[in-house]
């Protein structure tokens, strides 16, 4: 991209979201290492070991649940299929009740 900040075509004023923060932060990474550890690396529902196929995921989801976003018993390793077939994934289930 042509220049960085306000010189940037793609600039929208620094509006980097509060979740976006959240996610890239230290304490994110922190979080979902040590989900990833506590199962051993491996999906918690079908065994699945696949590296780069597995995702930290909230048993609470991250948008309704706060006070939880950062607790390791909210966490659990899902393989990417599973982690598509729960409720929350993309947020299917909150969209579905907007």
């Amino acid at each position: 991209f042509p220049g960085r900040g306000p010189a940037c075509h793609l600039w929208r004023g620094g509006i980097t979201t509060i979740n976006a923060h959240l996610r890239n932060s230290l304490a994110y990474k922190c979080w979902r290492r040590a989900v990833f550890e506590r199962d051993g690396f491996a999906c918690a529902l079908c065994g699945d070991a696949t590296s780069g196929n597995l995702n930290a995921d909230h048993i609470k989801p991250w948008a309704t649940h706060p006070e939880s976003r950062f607790d390791v018993a909210n966490g659990r390793t899902l393989c990417k299929p599973c982690h598509k077939k729960t409720p929350s994934y993309l947020n299917k289930r909150l969209r579905k009740s907007a």
